[in-house]
């Protein structure tokens, strides 16, 4: 509509994105240290773009790239619009120009949020209806789904000490990672497809490390991460074992070291992304699904591009 302008988003309008943001997308809340790792950290950003009147941002979206064995697929991270302001075009004008600039780079799939190793959500929560609505309009179809669990750490006890007795009578020790672990880490990353080692890393270079392990000798068995991602919020993940050590309770005390971490770190909860094992998380920490995200995916129209 007349009076709205199209730029490209700025550091300096951190706070304003962040208000719109958490106005537009309550159950994504983020603040400016989120959002700068999500839209300025990221170096597959290729559209990061406003829509503001009079200084007011009334929109926002980001869109990367990411490569991966010759293919290149494009994500569209993060889209909202103020709520006063929809049926306005906003949204639509955004996605556009995400698109166009995501062909432009080669892509020819979008998908909808997921983007790892740096992400904001796995997909679209599904207590967001209009916007589920918005992008199937706009040709965007179901392609799976995943789910969220939180964890409450405030007031909980994660004490290992008997546990990690109890691996050490079977031969296995626990600690936390040093620099010099990088390489086994990159060969167990591997094991499950390869596509966690850029969060492993983020982790390594946290104070405290981010990453406990655990050990047979010399032999890496399992490892479990804190703050790869989204690391002002407190998220945990990703964690892995062999499939050869499972059953002798190293998940269990390797999630439970990485969320005494947080908790020390001053979070009062910390969410669980892309969950696959469910029981396992309400057994070890009694965590609850708490989202419910909707996958979505879109193959571009050559004419997309002009």
């Amino acid at each position: 509509r007349p009076g709205l302008t199209l730029r490209a988003a700025q550091r300096g309008d951190a706070g304003r994105i962040v208000a719109m943001w958490n106005h537009a997308a309550p159950h994504d809340p983020i603040n400016e240290i989120l959002l700068i790792e999500k839209a300025w950290e990221d170096p597959g950003v290729v559209f990061h773009e406003v829509l503001e009147t009079d200084g007011e941002v009334q929109g926002f979206a980001l869109g990367v790239i990411r490569k991966a064995q010759g293919d290149v697929v494009g994500y569209l991270k993060m889209l909202a619009v103020a709520p006063a302001e929809r049926g306005a075009g906003i949204g639509s004008r955004l996605l556009k120009g995400a698109e166009t600039a995501l062909q432009t780079h080669g892509a020819r799939l979008v998908r909808i949020g997921g983007s790892p190793p740096n992400y904001l959500s796995p997909g679209v929560d599904d207590r967001y209806g209009a916007g589920l609505t918005f992008l199937q309009k706009h040709g965007y179809r179901v392609s799976g789904e995943t789910e969220n669990m939180t964890v409450v750490l405030d007031g909980q006890d994660w004490t290992t000490d008997g546990d990690e007795a109890g691996l050490l009578r079977q031969g296995v020790t626990v600690r936390r990672a040093v620099a010099g672990d990088h390489e086994q880490l990159k060969v167990l990353a591997n094991h499950f497809g390869g596509t966690w080692i850029d969060e492993i890393e983020r982790a390594l270079a946290l104070d405290p490390v981010g990453v406990h392990l655990a050990w047979r000798g010399d032999q890496l068995l399992g490892f479990a991460a804190w703050g790869g991602n989204n690391t002002a919020a407190g998220w945990f993940g990703p964690m892995g074992t062999l499939p050869e050590a499972r059953g002798l309770g190293i998940g269990g005390v390797l999630l439970k070291r990485c969320l005494r971490d947080l908790q020390r770190q001053g979070f009062k909860a910390s969410v669980i992304p892309w969950v696959g094992p469910v029981g396992f998380y309400q057994r070890h920490a009694g965590a609850n699904v708490s989202a419910r995200l909707i996958r979505m995916e879109k193959t571009l129209d050559p004419g997309v591009a002009r």
